[in-house]
């Protein structure tokens, strides 16, 4: 778990003396990805600035699963944060405990919700059984980065990259051949809340449990030919090796293919510079076919009704304009807030950077992130990353994959 704090943002104003200093609130914030540090803390100076009254303290977890297992403690022990950057498929982890505050008495307050940017799209990931628990502050999308380098060097078109995964599996074959220390392709399986089986399988049109989620769907033809393409990645050449190593050796120029999140933008722009040129494209959708929303909601947890006011300043500007423009331009997040896009230096960095653009074109392709029902539904989602790296990583054949997690599923989830 990574630790990070803000220590001080809340002073960022003139000096006061002590005899007029406004009270402070000291609000406390968590989030996930940690990797993606730099870009709360902008966000938090930013708001700071405009708060001086409010310092805000916050934490880094790794991974949303880390985040969420640290919340679940938290509001046993007491320790829960003010507001929480939770993955989207997670949201209804609180909703079902009840221990998450319900936002729609402070959406009812605003007078200008309506016009406050928000499409309605946006506003419907965080809702659970019509209640709003989240507002949304950064949607990521699945898509596929190509170094540009190792595709020239493999005989592959730069100018024309592959548009399906059975050309995207030729080329990695061809980069794989490269002399020296390079690898093909890795796609990445080990995303937290078996977001890779989703983007594969939600592709197809395929869905993970009927619409009452009375019954499991994953062990068809939709779930076979996810496993399937799992097992041909894996005779592409993917290594088995962990999602930090698959961004490093990205980074130094070692992996031609990487699939992952938009939200990778920001960190590879400053890694990788000018050493070598990438580009950064969907995923295949085919007829019929979705992409899943990845990225996190924030989540309200305090107990006193002050605490809750300064986390509702902290929710709104996050995914106000203003805190939007910080985030698009640190990561490839897209942002939920159309007033964004109105601003027009947002208008001039979208056209200067193509990559950065690609996911606002995957808006009307994308469809929630999936979260099995009831208290293991998390663990049944996590299930699915294990039988997938046991494809992926041939050690087991898709068909025995499928078969031995959809009957450890339907045990978890009491269908």
């Amino acid at each position: 778990m990574l630790l990070t704090g803000f220590a001080g943002l809340g002073m960022l104003a003139m000096p006061q003396t002590p005899a007029v200093a406004a009270a402070k609130t000291t609000l406390q914030v968590a989030y996930s990805p940690a990797n993606l540090s730099a870009m709360y803390e902008a966000v938090a100076k930013a708001f700071t600035e405009e708060n001086p009254d409010i310092t805000v303290t916050a934490r880094g977890f790794a991974t949303y699963n880390d985040l969420m297992q640290d919340n679940l403690r938290g509001q046993i022990t007491g320790g829960l944060p003010d507001v929480s950057h939770d993955g989207l498929n997670l949201i209804r982890v609180y909703a079902d405990r009840k221990f998450a505050v319900p936002l729609d008495d402070y959406i009812a307050r605003e007078n200008n919700w309506n016009a406050a940017g928000y499409p309605a799209a946006v506003q419907r990931i965080g809702s659970i059984g019509g209640k709003t628990f989240a507002i949304p502050f950064a949607v990521s999308t699945p898509t596929i980065f190509f170094n540009l380098d190792l595709v020239n060097r493999a005989g592959g078109n730069p100018d024309r990259l592959p548009t399906d995964w059975p050309e995207i599996n030729a080329l990695a074959k061809a980069i794989e051949g490269l002399k020296g220390n390079i690898s093909g392709i890795y796609y990445d399986y080990a995303a937290s809340g078996a977001f890779a089986f989703e983007t594969l399988l939600f592709s197809r049109g395929g869905t993970m449990m009927s619409a009452g989620e009375k019954k499991l769907l994953i062990d068809n033809r939709d779930g076979g030919w996810t496993m399937d393409m799992l097992r041909k990645f894996g005779e592409a050449g993917q290594l088995d090796m962990s999602r930090d190593n698959a961004r490093q050796a990205f980074v130094a120029g070692t992996l031609g293919i990487y699939q992952n999140t938009s939200s990778n933008l920001g960190n590879f722009d400053k890694s990788i510079g000018d050493r070598f040129a990438y580009a950064m494209v969907p995923v295949p959708l085919y007829e019929g076919g979705r992409a899943p929303a990845a990225g996190n909601g924030m989540v309200m947890f305090s107990k006193k009704d002050d605490q809750r006011d300064a986390a509702w300043k902290y929710i709104k500007f996050a995914s106000g304009p203003k805190g939007q423009a910080i985030m698009a331009k640190m990561s490839g997040y897209v942002p939920v807030n159309d007033r964004v896009l109105e601003n027009a230096e947002m208008k001039a960095f979208y056209a200067s950077h193509p990559n950065y653009a690609v996911a606002l074109t995957q808006i009307k392709d994308l469809t929630g992130w999936y979260l099995f029902p009831g208290e293991n539904g998390a663990k049944a989602n996590e299930a699915l990353t294990v039988a997938m790296g046991a494809v992926v990583t041939l050690k087991k054949t898709p068909d025995e994959a499928l078969s031995d997690v959809t009957t450890h599923i339907r045990k978890l989830i009491g269908i």
